[in-house]
């Protein structure tokens, strides 16, 4: 009756701090729960760098789309994430962040990538991590591979 009743109570626990939000989580699980790495979306950072708004919308159409805002692109298809956006003088786009948002509602930030050579390295390195690769991964790394040679 104990070891179920010690359950009960560590069960309930974990359902109120999973839904107690990022603060109470962040307490729990130390600022790396709000940090991420690569993860393969399909539209890798180093795809947006230089596209101004119009033609972000154009080259993606059906697959991100561009927040009220104009600061964020999210996936068309319901994916959890979304890019933050920032641009330069010519309005065309100079940084990049990937953002997830988990099961809580908590954002998840990957690094911010102020270049398109720090967007092309964090997908090569991402990529390389994520082996076996399927045929669109293998392709993006070759792209990008190829794109770093001549930045």
């Amino acid at each position: 009756m104990k070891v179920k009743l010690y359950g009960l109570i560590f069960f309930g626990a974990l359902l109120i701090g999973s839904v107690s939000g990022c603060t109470e989580q962040t307490e729990r699980l130390g600022h790396s729960h709000h940090e991420t790495g690569y993860v393969s979306w399909g539209i890798d950072e180093f795809e947006l760098f230089g596209l101004t708004k119009e033609e972000l919308v154009e080259k993606f159409r059906g697959r991100l789309s561009l927040s009220e805002k104009e600061t964020a692109v999210t996936f068309d298809d319901g994916h959890c994430g979304h890019f933050h956006l920032s641009f330069d003088k010519e309005k065309k786009i100079d940084g990049v962040q990937r953002v997830f948002i988990d099961g809580a509602g908590c954002e998840i930030f990957g690094p911010y990538l102020g270049t398109r050579r720090e967007a092309l390295e964090f997908s090569i390195n991402g990529l390389k991590e994520h082996t076996p690769l399927d045929k669109e991964d293998a392709a993006k790394l070759a792209t990008a591979q190829e794109m770093l040679e001549r930045e």
